[in-house]
C-alpha cells in the first residue's frame, strides 16, 4: 500500500475505505438481526443525542483518523504504524484506569499480554539500529 497511498489523494483512499465498511455493514446487518438472539428486542430507534454521538464517532473517530493514518503511511512505514496501532488496548486499558480509578482489576494475562505488546513495540527499533549497524560494518 505504500505505493498506492504515494499515487492516490489521501481523501480518495478515505472514501473507498468509508464506502467500503458502510457496504459491509448494511450486507452485515440483516444476516446480525436473523442470527443472533434476541434480535427482536434490539431498539434501533435513534434519538437526536444518539446522532450526535453516531456523527462524533463516524467523522472524528472513525473518517479523521483514518485519513490522518494514510496521510501519515507517507512518511512513515506501515510497520511502524502498525505496531503503534497494537498499543491501542494498552492505551484502552490506561484510560479506563484514569477514568475509572481502582474499580477494575487486571489479572495476569492482561499483565502478560501488555508486557508482550510492549517488547515488541521497544524491540523494533532497537533491533533495527541493530541491523543498520551490521550493515555498515
Amino acid at each position: 500500500t505504500p505505493k498506492l497511498v504515494r499515487r492516490v489523494p489521501t481523501s480518495t483512499i478515505t472514501f473507498y475505505e468509508m464506502a467500503g465498511a458502510c457496504i459491509a455493514t448494511a450486507l452485515f446487518f440483516p444476516v446480525y438481526v436473523r442470527t443472533w438472539p434476541g434480535h427482536d428486542t434490539l431498539q434501533l430507534v435513534p434519538t437526536a443525542l444518539d446522532w450526535l454521538y453516531i456523527a462524533v464517532l463516524a467523522l472524528v473517530c472513525s473518517v479523521y483518523a483514518f485519513s490522518v493514518m494514510v496521510d501519515l503511511m507517507k512518511r512513515v512505514s506501515v510497520f511502524v504504524i502498525q505496531l503503534t496501532l497494537n498499543l491501542e488496548p494498552v492505551y484502552g486499558i490506561v484510560m479506563a484506569v484514569l477514568i475509572l480509578g481502582n474499580r477494575e482489576k487486571m489479572n495476569l494475562n492482561f499483565y502478560l499480554g501488555a508486557l508482550i505488546i510492549l517488547a515488541a513495540v521497544i524491540s523494533y527499533p532497537i533491533l533495527k539500529r541493530q541491523k543498520a549497524f551490521a550493515s555498515d560494518l
